[in-house]
């Protein structure tokens, strides 16, 4: 058995490569959970979904991530509305997070909730942490966006 930490992109390539040396079977990842956040009121893994959609096949190689022949014709529909979309979900992946979001809303551990998001892709990755947030990402959040909004608000109130 080998573990490895992984995270993003670079990690998924590294992963490429080593199940083409060691058998898949014999490989565990654990996957940053650092940068999972909430976009559009779904939960998203982006390195977990990097690493499964590339160990899969399945990745964008052209773009470096998200899944192959994706579309963004929900995001376009979004921006009618002023909606933030610089995260750029496409429409195939949103299906992935949609059902991660309703096993979590079940209550389904985080490793049960990837099973089910990625069984038919790859069974040996498991995210870092079961909490829905790192505790470090959450205060670096809370940190960089707390006096911006402060500013923000300060500036509408002088208005």
């Amino acid at each position: 058995m080998l573990a490895t930490l992984a995270g993003g992109v670079g990690a998924a390539r590294f992963l490429a490569g080593l199940v083409r040396v060691v058998p898949p079977a014999d490989v565990v990842a654990i996957v940053n959970t650092a940068d999972d956040d909430e976009f559009h009121g779904l939960y998203v893994s982006p390195d977990l979904d990097s690493v499964t959609y590339t160990l899969a096949g399945a990745s964008n190689i052209a773009q470096g991530w998200g899944l192959e022949g994706e579309t963004f014709a929900t995001l376009d529909a979004l921006e009618r509305y002023d909606v933030p979309t610089w995260f750029r979900l496409g429409d195939k992946d949103l299906a992935t997070h949609l059902y991660r979001t309703t096993r979590m809303r079940q209550g389904a551990p985080a490793f049960g909730r990837h099973r089910g998001d990625h069984a038919r892709m790859v069974d040996r990755c498991a995210f870092a942490t079961d909490d829905r947030r790192s505790g470090a990402h959450a205060d670096h959040r809370a940190a960089r966006t707390r006096p911006r909004r402060r500013a923000r608000d300060a500036a509408m109130v002088r208005r």
